[in-house]
């Protein structure tokens, strides 16, 4: 009985772990990239980002599908190509997302007494 309980802890844990990381939405966009239509890369960065990405509600993720459904709009009507929409998706990443997890990444780390560490 004890066995067969330690193993449904035991996946209980690892999914807990798996939804608690998430995927990087670097990680999504490298993923999604496999030489189709823009539409279809956009189409599959939200999906899967909203199923498996690290912060789906996040301000910045928000932001970039805003610019990111401007980029299609301009796609669709022609005004941009697919290698210039993917060009300014990569743009519109590094402004919103990219920069707002850099700002939000420790800079100094330091041990403490007790062997802990600070970082600010």
């Amino acid at each position: 009985m004890f066995k067969h309980l330690y193993k449904l802890l035991g996946i209980a844990g690892f999914a807990l772990i798996a939804i608690g990381s998430g995927t990087t939405m670097s990680d999504v966009m490298r993923e999604c990239d496999q030489g189709q239509s823009y539409q279809s890369y956009a189409n599959c960065i939200r999906r899967t980002y909203d199923a498996r990405g690290n912060k789906p509600n996040d301000g910045t993720v928000r932001a970039f599908y805003a610019g990111m459904d401007a980029i299609r709009e301009a796609n669709y009507r022609g005004a941009i190509s697919d290698i210039q929409a993917k060009s300014a998706t990569y743009d519109l990443w590094r402004r919103t997302i990219d920069a707002s997890n850099r700002a939000n990444a420790p800079t100094v780390c330091q041990r403490t007494y007790g062997g802990g560490v600070v970082c600010y």
